[in-house]
């Protein structure tokens, strides 16, 4: 049985994690539930947690994760949004304790990023594009996916991310620079999650896409991270270690 705590309980993703729980009773108990703005009130006095899975916000995760590292529990992170120094304080307590973070928890999107990675390689003179499209209530855009998904691209030209990432166009006398990365960003209705990269030469175009129906898909790579991570040795994994590719 392994004991989980929900963080980010009250949320769209922490809700679907829960009901995902329900039918794997015989092998989940959840101990914990919590919403984001209550982190510092109601983990502390919590104890024989064997995984925290974190769907929240990035000021939530790093409360989740001090509690972590004091308590020795392993940590499964879905939150975007974080920025740089947020991810090195992350990527520094995985020295400590095992720590699953992925923007993206399903099968199709980390096919997706493999695939992006093999044919920014491949097709090394085409441009790029990025196009996301999800629910009106997302706060952090582009999403984690999406800006993953660039620094695939990147990785594989052997650029630098930063550098070549354009996250908005607005103006009358805007061209293209060699290798940029361009994103594009829907805020609408309910959509779960589309992710569309283009790889675009003067005479042809590759693209490649993930458009997710429910979050079931995401709720249950969150309990296959930490089945994955229960008793892994401290370190960072990401769900490629999951599904090897």
């Amino acid at each position: 049985m392994i004991k989980l705590a929900i963080v980010g309980a009250t949320g769209k993703m922490g809700q679907e994690i829960i009901r995902q729980v329900s039918k794997y009773s015989h092998k989940y108990e959840i101990v914990a539930k919590i919403a984001s703005n209550t982190t510092n009130n109601n983990i502390n006095n919590i104890k024989n947690i064997n995984v925290c899975i974190d769907f929240s916000s990035p000021v939530a995760t790093l409360n989740i994760l001090n509690y972590c590292l004091e308590n020795h529990t392993a940590l499964v992170i879905g939150t975007t949004g974080f920025n740089n120094d947020e991810l090195e304080i992350i990527y520094n307590a995985s020295i400590q304790i095992p720590i699953l973070i992925a923007p993206n928890m399903s099968v199709s999107v980390n096919v997706l990023m493999k695939l992006v990675t093999i044919a920014a390689s491949v097709l090394d003179d085409f441009e790029s594009e990025i196009f996301e499209a999800h629910h009106k209530y997302k706060k952090d855009s582009p999403s984690g996916t999406a800006i993953q998904l660039g620094k695939c691209i990147a990785k594989a030209r052997k650029i630098n991310f930063d550098k070549h990432a354009v996250y908005t166009r607005h103006g009358r006398d805007l061209h293209k620079i060699n290798n940029e990365i361009g994103f594009s960003v829907l805020r609408a209705g309910n959509i779960v999650g589309l992710h569309e990269v283009s790889f675009i030469s003067d005479d042809e175009q590759l693209v490649l896409k993930s458009e997710i129906n429910n979050r079931s898909s995401f709720a249950r790579g969150a309990l296959m991270a930490a089945d994955f991570i229960c008793n892994k040795p401290a370190g960072l994994y990401s769900m490629e270690d999951i599904f090897k590719i």
